[in-house]
């Protein structure tokens, strides 16, 4: 009898701490937060209710896959939108500590902050070199862990081609510190491609953002482009104006053949595809 008593006692038990795990998970997934311990496994920015998840996430040191699949028998070429990834607590013009209005002295350390009376911190963005990728082929490049939060340091990661995202233009001209600031904290946001000008999916029209979210403080009263962050990963996104202002996808007829391209995030990729 004391045997069977323990071991019902037992199963109770279990029972308990399994609801109360369920528990505990269904209530950071109503907030659109799922923490994981492991460094590698960290995911903050997977918001169901909108529904969103992406790889960014500044307090984690996993890696990023950037894949660019071209499901077509025709060639993809396109040149990648950037901007600034995180919210650092203010849009002041110093993210993270980096001055974006210093100078050497001579010349801008951060000449694209600087090119345009406008320029601001979170809403300014930068176009990358063209990335062309051929009939029915996949080029993937993968981020370090650690620093690194897009591929677009010439001496880093690159596609099998060779390819990354490639800053040097010639107005206004890259510098090592504005390529080591994309390196740590750039985030590719949309493209513009020979199949159409797109954006990477965030919010579903009709959804509405929860606690999950927090407004980025605009540029100045008039600024038409309204960007959000999430509280824990603190990846900024755009929900009008800007870059939002273009669809997610978009389907172009080239001689009597419907080509659609589409940008997206996952837990761990940032996709371009055509199809």
């Amino acid at each position: 009898m004391k045997k069977t008593m323990i071991a019902l006692m037992s199963l109770f038990m279990l029972v308990a701490c399994s609801e109360d795990s369920y528990q505990e998970a269904d209530k950071m997934s109503e907030n659109g937060n799922v923490e994981n311990t492991d460094p590698q496994n960290q995911v903050y920015t997977h918001d169901p209710s909108i529904p969103y998840s992406s790889p960014y996430d500044f307090g984690s040191d996993r890696i990023i896959n950037y894949i660019f699949r071209n499901n077509t028998d025709v060639e993809l070429k396109f040149h990648p939108f950037v901007s600034l990834c995180y919210y650092d607590g203010a849009n002041d013009g110093v993210h993270f500590g980096q001055n974006l209005s210093a100078t050497n002295g001579v010349s801008p350390i951060y000449p694209v902050f600087t090119s345009w009376p406008s320029w601001n911190e979170y809403e300014t963005m930068r176009t990358a070199k063209q990335i062309i990728i051929p009939p029915h082929t996949t080029e993937t490049i993968t981020t370090l862990p650690g620093s690194m939060n897009l591929p677009a340091d010439p001496a880093g990661p690159k596609t099998v081609s060779g390819q990354f995202f490639d800053f040097v233009t010639p107005f206004p001209q890259i510098t090592p510190q504005e390529i080591a600031l994309y390196t740590r904290f750039g985030k590719f946001i949309g493209l513009e491609s020979n199949m159409g000008t797109i954006q990477f999916a965030f919010l579903t029209p009709g959804s509405s953002l929860g606690s999950a979210w927090l407004t980025v403080p605009p540029s100045s009263p008039s600024s038409l482009i309204k960007k959000v962050y999430n509280t824990q990963s603190l990846e900024v996104c755009t929900i009008s104006g800007g870059i939002a202002n273009y669809p997610t996808t978009y389907t172009k007829i080239v001689n009597g053949q419907s080509y659609t391209i589409s940008a997206y995030t996952t837990l761990t990729d940032v996709i371009v595809e055509l199809n």
